[in-house]
């Protein structure tokens, strides 16, 4: 699955990327329902009834796109999610809690390695054949 590829190489900041503009769909969309309220509409600037393009159709379209985006956002990380949640399971129980540790609570592979007592580099080494094993399991 080419999604997991993508979402264990992601770094921490494309992640934050992503959540940033998964966060800008959900404001554009906010944005855009509140131009339908009553007090959206300003009668001085805006055309009511008299113009031959529905400006409220076309708000209701810009709502659905970006819902749609927002929707198809959500649905591939959650595929990819879930996929890795399946494989990371399969792992011996090093390896998860290392892999659930770095990617889930995003604590750094030198507190890992404190926290279970061991070595930084033999929890580096653990970090990366979990990886290869996730990756392998396609």
């Amino acid at each position: 699955m080419e999604g997991i590829h993508a979402f264990l190489n992601q770094t921490r900041g494309e992640q934050k990327q992503r959540a940033r503009q998964k966060q800008k769909y959900i404001e554009k969309i906010f944005d855009l329902r509140l131009s339908l309220l009553p007090n959206g509409i300003s009668y001085d600037r805006d055309k009511i009834l008299t113009s031959p393009e529905d400006k409220l159709l076309k708000t209701f379209v810009k709502i659905e796109e970006a819902e749609e985006k927002l929707r198809e956002l959500v649905l591939e990380q959650q595929k990819a999610k879930c996929e890795i949640i399946k494989r990371v399971r399969k792992l011996d129980n090093q390896e998860r809690e290392i892999i659930v540790r770095y990617y889930g609570s995003a604590e750094d592979i030198r507190q890992i390695a404190f926290r279970m007592k061991l070595s930084t580099r033999h929890t580096f080494r653990l970090k990366e054949k979990a990886i290869k094993d996730l990756k392998e399991a396609e």
